[in-house]
């Protein structure tokens, strides 16, 4: 049951970081189809600037999800570790 409960944290943590991407390269392309295709502008040194926002966003974004699975994900793992030690060590003493 454990197992389960932690593939599903993985899971979680894969969503993230796939949220994270997608919305950084939904974030880029937006940004260049307005600037470069509709208003038809030229590359600027100031447009890093945007490109660091969208970075920083997308961190955000992947920081914010992390957290919420990670400590779930330790107390599970630690918890099924100790039910099979104590399992193996009852079975040795035993």
């Amino acid at each position: 049951m454990e197992g389960r409960r932690l593939s599903w944290l993985v899971a979680g943590l894969y969503t993230g970081t796939i949220t994270a991407l997608l919305t950084f390269v939904v974030l880029v392309v937006q940004f260049c189809i307005e600037t470069f295709v509709e208003q038809g502008q030229a590359w600027n040194n100031s447009y890093l600037q945007d490109i660091v926002d969208y970075i920083t966003i997308s961190i955000t974004l992947l920081v914010v999800t992390v957290p919420e699975g990670l400590p779930l994900a330790v107390v599970l793992a630690l918890a099924y570790s100790i039910k099979v030690y104590l399992t193996r060590r009852l079975t040795l003493i035993m």
